[in-house]
Parts: C-alpha cells; sequence; structure tokens
C-alpha cells in the first residue's frame, strides 16, 4: 500500500470524508473508512466549532493520514449564509489538519473537472464502472464519490 490520505467535502454545517491508502500498484484507492462529522445544531455558535474542532482532531489523531485533500469553496455571484458556514467549517477542518501537522490541499471541482480526464466530476461520480476500476475492495458508496473523487485527483500519476 502507499501513503493514507482524508478526501474531505463540507457542505452546510457537516463534512463527510473519505479515508484510504493509494494503491502503490496502479492509480486506484483502497477505501476504509467513510464518514461525516456534523457541527452540533444546538447552543453558541462558537461552543460549537469548538466541539466539532476537538471532533474532528481526535479523528485525524486516530486516522494519521500522510496528507489530506479538501474541496474548496466554489466562486458565486450571489452568496448565501449556508456558503458562509460551509466556509467557516472549511476553516475549522482546516485547522484540525494543520493542528496535527498534516497537509491539507484544496482543489475546486472546476480544476478536477479540467484537468483529471475527459468528463466533469459529475459524470465520474456517477459512472459506476469507473469506480469498479479505480477502487480495490469495497466500493465507495455513492454520497461518498464526489469525497473520493478528491484523492484520486491527488494520487493520478
Amino acid at each position: 500500500m502507499g501513503a493514507q490520505y482524508a478526501g474531505v467535502l463540507v457542505s452546510g454545517k457537516a463534512a463527510r470524508y473519505v479515508l484510504a491508502d493509494h494503491d502503490a500498484a496502479g492509480d486506484r484507492i483502497v477505501v476504509s473508512a467513510c464518514g461525516t462529522w456534523d457541527v452540533p445544531e444546538t447552543g453558541e455558535q462558537a461552543r460549537n466549532y469548538a466541539h466539532f474542532l476537538t471532533l474532528v482532531q481526535a479523528e485525524v489523531g486516530r486516522f494519521k493520514p500522510a496528507q489530506a485533500i479538501m474541496k474548496d469553496s466554489a466562486v458565486s455571484q450571489s452568496s448565501s449564509l449556508a456558503m458562509l458556514y460551509s466556509a467557516e467549517i472549511r476553516g475549522v477542518v482546516k485547522a484540525a489538519f494543520g493542528a496535527a501537522g498534516i497537509p491539507c490541499l484544496c482543489i475546486s471541482g472546476g480544476t478536477i473537472s479540467r484537468t483529471f480526464g475527459e468528463r466533469k466530476v459529475g459524470e465520474y461520480v456517477k459512472d459506476d464502472s469507473f469506480w469498479a476500476r479505480k477502487t480495490v475492495g469495497a466500493q465507495v458508496p455513492k454520497a461518498f464519490r464526489e469525497v473520493a473523487m478528491l484523492i484520486l485527483y491527488a494520487v493520478r500519476p
């Protein structure tokens, strides 16, 4: 096996993650965990973020990936409260990886679509045969494919 990676995608007040090893023999990944970290919804926001940071730090310490790859913010003509919350949560997740000394590459979906292959990220996410070729062992659940795509992008030759 190659190095272990953590892919992270933040949406609203939650972060989905995939933990995977790079199959050193090729351009495939071996997924070992998928899950979601949720920000608490009750109480004072700063305290909720502190609790969330502690949760993510504990998970990062348990997983100890060599690198994190996070989907970066998308540029939009109009911003919404949900987009602002997502940006705050991304910052908290970045801080958790940074505190553990783990580099965190932030990459946009558009960059992946332009540089990974011939298709857009959404098309790869829907393609079951692509995932059968790019993963070893258990298949990536569909809800986590976009997150796993971040890792595939990072380990491509």
